[in-house]
């Protein structure tokens, strides 16, 4: 959910995510939960256009299983992501999206990686504009 004000040219960007290949994820590759705030910068190039660009980035907290040596227990950590795309208007209140993220994240416990994040993630969507 982005809440961007119509005078100024940013964004306050906030996200959930997960990554999971079940219902009750238990790798430590997966995450759990993930909650993230962005702020983002952004402008249309020129008036003519329905595309806005933006480039911003944000911190979140992030849930890890510890993976199946240890099934049921979650880690906790700090992430941080930077972000860049374009936001394409097709009516007034449907569009698309596509985005470029880079997703960051550790934690050691013990001198041991337990959350180890270091991904480039492409998101592509439809938005939908709730005020005129």
């Amino acid at each position: 959910m982005d809440i961007k004000p119509r005078s100024l040219p940013i964004a306050l960007s906030l996200s959930s995510e997960f990554y999971a290949n079940s219902r009750d994820p238990s790798h430590s590759y997966e995450i759990s939960k993930m909650y993230s705030a962005n702020l983002l910068y952004m402008r249309q190039l020129f008036d003519f256009q329905k595309a806005h660009y933006f480039v911003g980035g944000g911190i979140g907290r992030r849930k890890v299983p510890r993976g199946e040596d240890d099934p049921g227990k979650e880690v906790k950590g700090t992430s941080y992501n930077l972000e860049a795309g374009i936001h394409v208007k097709i009516y007034k209140l449907l569009g698309f999206y596509g985005t470029v993220k880079y997703l960051y994240a550790q934690k050691k416990e013990n001198n041991i990686k337990v959350i180890d994040f270091k991904e480039s993630i492409i998101l592509l969507g439809v938005t939908l504009k709730f005020s005129l």
